[in-house]
């Protein structure tokens, strides 16, 4: 659809959101390879309704991050856990929330182990996070701002 976005190329981000109509970018990142050797970590928030035309929304409040995994759960767009190479540990347990892409907020007290690569999805009314890489087989389910294992 379009030859050059506006945004740095990036991946490693687990999921999708289609919200409000559009397509939406939330953070993610770059390997590092001979070429480029340091990896590069985003937290920029863009959106498309059409795969043309990008609006960047947000720098937002969470730490960079990737293999963190995008859900669209209860009227708005989430991000959880995800990992960054200069954090010790690398893995992170944090969850956030936005209803518009631009003001986030963090759900505080996540019971979780830190992990990146989970396995995010809506179902039966509330929004699952299985496993990671972690190794830990573990599920967790969040229902009108509560989590539980």
């Amino acid at each position: 659809m379009l030859e050059h976005a506006p945004w740095t190329p990036r991946g490693m981000i687990g999921g999708s959101a289609v919200f409000r109509g559009r397509m939406w970018l939330l953070g993610g990142g770059t390997y590092d390879t001979p070429d480029k050797p340091q990896r590069l970590y985003f937290t920029e928030v863009w959106s498309t309704a059409d795969g043309i035309n990008w609006k960047k929304h947000a720098d937002a409040p969470w730490h960079p991050r990737q293999y963190h995994d995008v859900a669209v759960f209860d009227g708005k767009m989430w991000v959880m856990e995800g990992g960054h190479a200069d954090l010790h540990p690398c893995n992170m347990k944090d969850v956030w929330y936005s209803a518009d892409g631009e003001t986030w907020q963090e759900l505080p007290g996540t019971p979780w182990l830190p992990r990146h690569a989970a396995s995010a999805f809506v179902h039966a009314g509330a929004l699952w996070m299985v496993a990671g890489n972690n190794m830990t087989s573990d599920a967790w389910k969040l229902t009108k701002g509560r989590t539980e294992p």
